[in-house]
This record gives C-alpha cells, sequence and structure tokens, in this order.
C-alpha cells in the first residue's frame, strides 16, 4: 500500500492506543458545558458520521438532519420532496410528478457520487451507481442524515456524500399504536397506509403496509406503487438486542414522453430486501454490532414508439428494453467505544454482488431480437477506524479507511475534522478529506452485447475537499449554520463517443458556500431558510454556475391549526442542463391542517395546493414539471 499509507495507519494506531490517556487526562468542562447546552441541543446523535451514535456538536462534517415531524408538516409521498428541501442537496426531478423518480447530488458533484443507506444497507445500483429511492415509503423513515462532502473514511465509495435514511423504531407499549393515513387528489392521485407498532415482552414490532397510484399529471404519466415492510426487535437480558427487517416495493410508472426522439417509457423498479442486526454490550462502554444485509433490485426499462414517424416500427413499437436484475449481500461487523472524552470506532465489511442483464431491441435496431450475456459479479472489502477526542473546547475527529474491489484499484481514505466551542453560542467546524468513487459494476463488466460500455481498466475518480464553517446561536434568534468548500476532483470519468466507453481524463474543481437559517418560534411562527451556491471549473466550462435555494414558513397555533408555505429554487449548471431547461421560477407549495378529536382518537385533516404560483422548473423539456395541482388528505393516530 505504500509508505504514507502505512504512516496513516499508525497514526491512526497510536490514537486508538494512545487517545484514552490523553482524554483522561482532560477535566470535563462542566460549568462551559452546561452554557452551551443553553443554545445547542447536546443530546442530538447523528450516526452516518462515524457509522454510530455521535453528539451534534462533535461533528465536523457539513450535516442536515431532517426528522419525522419536518417530514410530517410537508405531508410528502416521497423522499425526493424531503431531499429537494436540503440546502447543497441539488435534486433533479424527472417530471416531479406523483410518486416519479429524481436525481440528486451534493455540492455540485453527480449523482452517482452520493451514497445512499437504508439502516446502512447501500441501495446505490450496481447498473447505474445510483440511489433510487422512490420505493421507500415515506410513513416507515424516522429520519434523515445528509453528509455533504465527502464520506469515505468511513463508508468507502462516497466521494459526494451520503444519505442515510433511517427507520421508525419498534413500539414500546403492550397497547398496540395504530397510524392511518389517506390522500385523495388531481388525476385521481391517492395514498393509502397504515402502521402498527407495539411490544409483547421482550419482543417489539413495527409494521407497513401501503400502496399509491395515480393516473398522471402531465403527459399521460401514471404512477403506482404497493409496499410491505416489517421490523422485529428482540431484547436478551444479558444486554444483546437482535433486530430483523425486510419489505418489498415494487414501484411501476410511466416517465414520460420523450417526442424529440419518438419515444414513451415506462419502467418497473421491484425491490426486496432484508437485514439482521446484532447488538451486544460486552462491558461498559464497549458495543458490538453484527449485520448481514440483503438487498434485491429488478429494474425493467421499456421504450415503444409514440408514433410520430421518426421511428421505425409505428406506434407501441418496442423501441428497446433493458432489464438490471442485481442482487448484493454484505456482511459487516463493528466495535464501538465511548466514554465522555472519547469515541473510537472500528469496522470491517465485505459484500459480493451480482448483475444479470437483458436487452430486447425492435425494428429501429434490426429486432426483434435480444442479448441475454453471462452475470457480472464483484466483491468488496473495506477496513475502517475513526475516533473523536475532546480536549475542552476542542474535539478532533480522525479517520482512515481501505477499500479494496475486486473491479478496481484499491483505495485509501484518510480524514481529519474539528470542532472548537467559539463561545457558549458559536461553534467552529473544519475539515479535510481525501475520498473515491468506484466504478460500478456495469460500467466495468462486459454485459449487454452490442449495447456495452465495458470500461474494464477504469480507475476510481478521486476528491480532496477542504470544508470550514460556522454555527451560531448570536443573531436574529436564530440557528445560522455556514460553511465554506473547495473540493477537487481527479480522474475524472469522461465519456470516450467513439467507442461509447468511459475513460479518466481530466479534472473537476468545484468551490462554493452552504447557508442554513432556523429562526426561534415567533407568534406560532416560524422560518427555515438555506442556499448554496457553487462555482465548477472543468476542462469544457468554467466558472460554472450552479445554485439553489429553499425557503419554508410554518404556522402552529400549539392547538388546532397547522400551516406551511415552502419554496423551492434551482439553477441547473451547464453539466445538468438538457434541452430547453426552465430553471427561472421558485415552486411554491402551501398546506393547512386541522387537528381535533374524533372519540378520542387524534386526527388531522389537510389540504395541499402544489406549485401554487403554476411555475415551470426541469432541466429538460421532455421532463416538464406538473402546474397547479390539488390534494387533500386525512390521518388518525390511536
Amino acid at each position: 500500500m505504500g509508505c504514507r499509507y502505512c504512516l496513516y495507519w499508525a497514526v491512526m494506531v497510536v490514537m486508538l492506543v494512545a487517545g484514552p490517556a490523553f482524554a483522561a487526562a482532560q477535566q470535563p468542562v462542566d460549568e462551559d458545558q452546561a452554557l452551551m447546552d443553553l443554545y445547542f441541543d447536546n443530546d442530538e446523535m447523528v450516526e452516518v458520521v462515524t457509522g454510530a451514535p455521535k453528539p451534534m456538536l462533535q461533528v465536523a462534517e457539513n450535516v442536515t438532519i431532517i426528522d419525522r415531524q419536518d417530514i410530517s408538516a410537508m405531508h410528502a409521498h416521497t423522499l425526493y420532496e424531503a431531499l429537494a428541501r436540503v440546502s447543497g442537496l441539488f435534486v433533479d426531478y424527472f417530471g416531479q410528478d406523483f410518486g416519479s423518480s429524481a436525481s440528486f447530488g451534493a455540492l455540485a458533484t453527480r449523482s452517482r457520487h452520493t451514497l445512499v443507506l437504508l439502516d446502512g444497507m447501500r441501495i446505490n445500483g450496481a447498473s447505474g451507481g445510483v440511489g433510487i429511492i422512490n420505493f421507500i415509503p415515506v410513513d416507515i423513515v424516522k429520519r434523515i442524515e445528509v453528509i455533504k462532502g465527502p464520506a469515505s473514511s468511513t463508508w468507502g465509495s462516497a466521494l459526494g456524500g451520503v444519505v442515510n435514511i433511517i427507520t421508525e423504531d419498534t413500539g414500546n407499549s403492550a397497547q398496540p399504536e395504530v397510524n392511518l393515513a389517506a390522500t385523495y387528489g388531481q388525476a385521481v392521485s391517492r395514498e393509502l397506509s397504515g402502521n402498527v407498532a407495539g411490544k409483547v415482552h421482550a419482543f417489539s414490532y413495527f409494521l407497513h403496509a401501503g400502496n399509491m397510484d395515480s393516473d398522471g399529471l402531465v403527459d399521460d404519466r401514471f404512477f403506482a406503487r404497493d409496499s410491505l415492510y416489517a421490523k422485529g426487535q428482540y431484547r436478551f437480558a444479558t444486554g444483546t438486542t437482535l433486530t430483523v427487517a425486510g419489505g418489498v416495493s415494487d414501484p411501476y410508472y410511466k416517465s414520460g414522453e420523450l417526442k424529440s426522439l419518438d419515444v414513451k417509457e415506462t419502467v418497473r423498479n421491484r425491490n426486496h430486501w432484508g437485514t439482521i442486526y446484532l447488538d451486544h454490550r460486552l462491558w461498559e462502554g464497549l458495543n458490538l454490532h453484527l449485520s448481514l444485509q440483503r438487498y434485491e433490485r429488478d429494474f425493467y426499462d421499456e421504450q415503444r414508439v409514440l408514433g410520430l414517424g421518426i421511428k421505425a416500427g409505428g406506434a407501441n413499437a418496442l423501441f428497446n428494453s433493458t432489464d438490471w436484475d442485481e442482487q448484493t449481500t454484505t456482511v459487516s461487523s463493528r466495535l464501538d467505544y465511548g466514554r465522555r472524552n472519547l469515541q473510537v470506532t472500528v469496522g470491517a465489511e465485505a459484500s459480493r454482488s451480482l448483475l444479470d442483464y437483458y436487452l430486447a431491441y425492435g425494428p429501429q435496431w434490426g429486432g426483434p431480437a435480444s442479448e441475454d450475456p453471462a452475470p457480472a459479479r464483484e466483491e468488496r472489502r473495506g477496513l475502517y477506524a475513526n475516533g473523536t477526542l475532546s480536549f475542552g473546547k476542542l474535539t478532533l475527529s480522525p479517520g482512515l479507511r481501505y477499500d479494496d474491489h475486486s473491479i478496481t484499484e484499491e483505495f485509501i481514505s484518510p480524514s481529519l475534522g474539528a470542532t472548537y466551542q467559539l463561545a457558549a453560542d458559536t461553534l467552529l467546524r473544519a475539515g479535510v478529506s481525501k475520498g473515491f468513487s468506484a466504478p460500478y459494476l456495469a460500467m466495468t463488466s462486459t454485459v449487454g452485447g452490442q449495447w456495452a460500455w465495458s470500461s474494464p481498466g477504469l480507475r476510481p475518480e478521486e476528491i480532496l475537499s477542504c470544508q470550514a464553517g460556522v454555527e451560531t446561536n448570536r443573531f436574529f434568534s436564530s440557528t445560522i449554520k455556514a460553511t465554506l468548500f473547495h473540493q477537487q476532483i481527479d480522474e475524472v470519468w469522461t465519456r470516450n463517443w467513439s467507442n461509447s466507453t468511459w475513460e479518466n481524463q481530466g479534472r473537476n474543481r468545484i468551490v462554493g458556500a452552504d447557508l442554513e437559517l432556523v429562526t426561534r418560534p415567533w407568534r406560532n411562527l416560524q422560518l427555515t431558510a438555506n442556499g448554496t451556491s457553487t462555482f465548477s471549473d472543468t476542462e469544457a466550462v468554467e466558472n460554472d454556475p450552479m445554485y439553489g435555494a429553499s425557503l419554508v414558513v410554518d404556522y402552529d397555533d400549539n392547538h388546532a391549526f397547522k400551516g406551511q408555505l415552502a419554496g423551492r429554487y434551482h439553477w441547473y449548471n451547464a453539466y445538468s442542463k438538457g434541452e430547453r431547461p426552465q430553471g427561472g421560477n421558485i415552486v411554491w407549495d402551501a398546506c393547512l391542517s386541522r387537528m381535533f378529536l374524533i372519540k378520542g382518537v387524534a386526527s388531522e385533516m389537510f389540504v395541499k395546493v402544489h406549485n401554487l404560483a403554476n411555475a415551470s422548473h426541469y432541466s429538460d423539456y421532455e421532463y416538464p414539471n406538473p402546474g397547479r395541482w390539488f390534494e387533500a388528505g386525512i390521518t388518525l393516530g390511536f
């Protein structure tokens, strides 16, 4: 691995061995901590940074958290709607229809650069490298944690950031808690869902069932999805907890009509997943975590001729269809050691992926014909260690990870972060890290026959990132968080159109600023605002801007009425723009809710107006967003 990598590991060993002695020598700054607790929530924990829960005040990375209350207030149908309000996370919808899919990237990096986790399970596809999340029911999600910037020192291939989706806890009472929800809107767009959670002695559970269906709001689109999810947890008297969870979800939708190509596209995305987690307390402060994960996805994309006369075969003739069948099995282990001034995590993981591909094509390509190449396989292994050491007002967070993939070269990912309590109401954050994005399996394999883009010699993209920021409660009765960042990506993947392969060429430099503001409630009103501005320099375009902002005004009288007005704005950079984009308009959504009791059952009725100003906002005219549309719904909890 080279002398410099040996040095990295030597530093980590010294930290793990000598760290407890250094930390123990520090006297707790109880007075300063008590004063700081008046301004910051020191009980807020975040898992995505190290893999184990860590106090938010010790997190050096640029992290945003979306909790259950935030998700419920927006009455979202997909998690894309929640992520679209996160500063620095640029969400580009494929139509923004009811249930439609989207892509997203952090701080102007590509969608394939963002790792997506579902309770720690990777769901980025081996076929395209991205995480498609419209199969995840919103009602099973407890919170979402987002790292904006590389997180490879913990998670491996995560050049742009991480979106960690954490599901709801199991129940804690013998009396089952039941939640039901129903919505109905234009184009017969409806969603029905129900959750049940409870506890029987040492066993607790959480169950979900849901259905979504829509005739589509634009261009004869449609969407349908059935979903089931279950989680069970058993707590042994020995301090061991066994958690088993699994689900099935099968979105089926028409994403649009590509009139310039004379084709229409439909997608079926079947997902099955299962996880087993074992947590055991070895002794006070030291915990062992073991996991086994299985994720299967059958992604079928079919394109048929619209009948405008551009393509051969006539209306509804097959243009082409692709069926990606992928399976990934992952095992991992982690040791967590924690004290007041010291936290250390050491872990290992290994995964095996199988990708099977089937292609059929029609008269336009000399068909009907098909290709069914042999499946492709990949193995990944990783070792990592990270720590958090507190020295009074200063906290240091070093990290290091080694990755070995069967289809590309090995990689070492170091990081070092720091937080400093400048004042009781002000916290400074800074960090530097190196990360990578590994080629996904379809890029390097020979699947696809004449359609293949096999690039077996492709190397990982590499990033060196520096961030610095401040979080303060000093001004305007608000929490203000600002981050400056500089990122340099090398070995950038570039498409060679002469032979349809990928090559490592060029460099991409991204600089920018990320700002978040949350006010304290005033006369039942609260304001949340954020904005991100980036500039990219590539070989093709210099000073290529990309920026976005969101504004949310919440009203809550703490008795009966709630209201929310939310606006989102996104300016696309040259890389993101398709044909004739529309990005200069703000999309506003408005929602009004009324809480009441029905025979002792807590209920909420709401009316929501989507795209209140009837704005156009899309990166490609082939995927226009709907205009103004309405829906109403009710939730019951008992």
